[in-house]
């Protein structure tokens, strides 16, 4: 079975040492390369993707930043699995379930 890892992503970062055009060029870079999760699973022939966490920055994000943000998840066409984490919170708030096709992975209860 071969699948992608990933973790990390930060989306809505900044820095406060890009200015002007830096910073969306930054965040853009950023986006592409989650866009690119899509095409590398094809080519790799990778039945899933695993994202381990910490997908956004904050849970205070800017709307257009998550939109953006949403629009780059879409391109992963591999079925994707996303890891509990310190952002699980903004999943709920954004009701990305419904915008991104991903299952969100949650711990195993003790029984």
């Amino acid at each position: 079975m071969r699948f992608v890892h990933t973790a990390d992503w930060q989306l809505g970062m900044t820095r406060h040492y890009l200015n002007g055009e830096a910073q969306p060029r930054y965040s853009a870079a950023r986006r592409d390369v989650v866009a690119a999760l899509g095409p590398l699973a094809a080519e790799t022939g990778a039945e899933f993707v695993v994202v381990a966490g910490d997908v956004f920055e904050h849970n205070q994000l800017a709307p257009r930043v998550v939109s953006q943000s949403l629009e780059a998840m879409r391109a992963i066409s591999a079925r994707s699995f996303m890891g509990p984490n310190s952002t699980s919170l903004v999943w709920g708030s954004w009701r990305m379930e419904s915008s991104w096709q991903a299952t969100l992975l949650r711990p195993a209860t003790q029984g």
